[in-house]
């Protein structure tokens, strides 16, 4: 009779439990905030390979920069973690005396890593300087010409909003890269909360149209420009009125010109001349003598940062380098061929998706929480790179866009996800332990919500936290 009592005790407890999770869940999908939003989501527990809660998981949404896991995952499928981009640098003519009668080459390889401001200790132009002085060049009577064919000239995409491409974080994907394909524009407070232009650091003589105000206490400038237009952009919105000077960041137009700019500058400080600094079109050189070879960080490490810090130009970068990789060409049409060459390996179909971009700045881009989860599975199985994927995606309660996700409840550092947040989606993909100690995988997204984005979040926190309870 004990035994027979305890078996019922036990599925009461369970069959109310799980009435419970769905009066819960009932009671948030039915909050008016949500009215007229989509939410889906989809929870999957590795130890018992099941599904245990799940909303509308075969619905495309939008995910933002939740995309990030599909590229990322991608690359380390194909190039493994310890992957480096190539940059080589050499050199045409003769040395004679401390003169270079020749062109300084640079065949650009993707890296997207040159002087970021994430790997700050890589003295790349450094090298290049140790290398010449070994020659005891100190001219150079030709021009530095950058091979950077292998990607095309569409360094934003063609489906990015127009507000997001001038700005820092529209730097797209080149394949030659410096300081992130971004540059500074500092500016100044004048009367009447006018601000005004002090200097940029583009390298162009560019025209700066400036209708930006100081007002307020947020930075909430725009810049507005497009690529490859070297002579003008607009910049409005406001800078925080407390600040006398405020920088603000832009992606620079054509990564090229910026990387030699920047480069004859290094040389110039160093004592090395370039006699002609008008840039030409690349060039098919022979006889090129090698000077110097720069490897980039390991793949691993640069995802790393491509998830931590969800960096648009990072992963478009590698979205590119993928379609070059496999298709000869880094172009937007050859990424996604490359993406459903790797994963039809795996019987992953692309085909059940719309995808844009490599990073998710595109509004266009449809996915569902089923495919994000069929990726994390995938991810969770692959011992030799599972750990390098999951451990770049942030730490709930403490790292970058998770930080505030979880605080103060059984979450905080218990669940690592990338998120994803454009002008009215939020999205979270990862994993997290439930209240078992199970390792949950999970994609949850909310599109079109009228509430506020951080009402948004709280929704899906509640239903991860009843997610942990399952």
């Amino acid at each position: 009779m004990h035994k027979y009592y305890s078996v019922c005790f036990f599925i009461l407890c369970f069959v109310g439990n799980g009435q419970n999770a769905h009066l819960k869940i009932e009671d948030i999908l039915n909050q008016k905030s949500l009215s007229g939003s989509t939410l889906a989501y989809s929870f999957y527990n590795t130890q018992s390979n099941k599904e245990v809660l799940s909303h509308q998981a075969n619905v495309l949404l939008a995910p933002a920069s939740v995309t990030k896991i599909i590229t990322t995952a991608a690359a380390l499928l194909e190039l493994s973690n310890e992957f480096k981009f190539k940059t080589l640098y050499s050199y045409t003519g003769q040395i004679k005396s401390d003169t270079l009668f020749g062109d300084l080459l640079v065949k650009a390889g993707g890296d997207p890593t040159i002087y970021s401001e994430y790997f700050k200790d890589l003295d790349v132009f450094k090298n290049v300087v140790l290398a010449l002085k070994e020659l005891k060049v100190n001219v150079i009577s030709g021009h530095i010409e950058v091979d950077d064919s292998s990607f095309d000239l569409e360094f934003a995409n063609g489906k990015w909003p127009y507000e997001d491409i001038g700005n820092y974080y529209g730097a797209g994907a080149s394949n030659i890269s410096y300081g992130d394909n971004k540059y500074e524009i500092i500016l100044a407070r004048e009367k009447d909360s006018t601000t005004k232009v002090l200097s940029h650091s583009s390298g162009l003589n560019l025209k700066i149209n400036n209708e930006v105000k100081s007002k307020g206490n947020v930075d909430n400038a725009f810049v507005y420009s497009m690529p490859l237009n070297l002579s003008s952009i607009n910049i409005y919105g406001t800078i925080p009125s407390n600040a006398s000077t405020f920088k603000i960041y832009a992606s620079h137009p054509n990564p090229k010109i910026y990387f030699q700019y920047q480069f004859e500058k290094f040389l110039l400080a160093h004592n090395i001349q370039v006699l002609n600094t008008k840039h030409s079109l690349n060039h098919f050189y022979s006889n090129e003598k090698q000077l110097y070879q720069q490897m980039s960080p390991a793949l691993k490490d640069i995802i790393y940062y491509t998830n931590q810090e969800s960096d648009n130009h990072y992963s478009e970068t590698i979205y590119k380098f993928l379609g070059y990789h496999l298709f000869g060409k880094g172009t937007n049409e050859n990424a996604l061929k490359a993406l459903s060459s790797i994963y039809k390996k795996y019987k992953v179909d692309l085909n059940q998706i719309n995808l844009y971009d490599g990073c998710g700045l595109s509004r266009f881009n449809g996915i569902s929480c089923n495919f994000i989860n069929t990726i994390l599975k995938l991810m969770y199985t692959k011992a030799n790179i599972k750990d390098a994927f999951f451990n770049s995606l942030p730490e709930s309660g403490q790292q970058g866009s998770m930080k505030s996700f979880g605080k103060g409840t059984v979450l905080e550092q218990n669940m690592r996800a990338k998120t994803g947040y454009i002008e009215k989606v939020r999205a979270y993909a990862g994993q997290f332990k439930n209240k078992d100690g199970d390792t949950i995988l999970f994609s949850i997204m909310i599109n079109n919500y009228t509430c506020s984005a951080s009402e948004a979040k709280k929704i899906l926190e509640k239903i991860c936290l009843i997610a942990y309870e399952k």
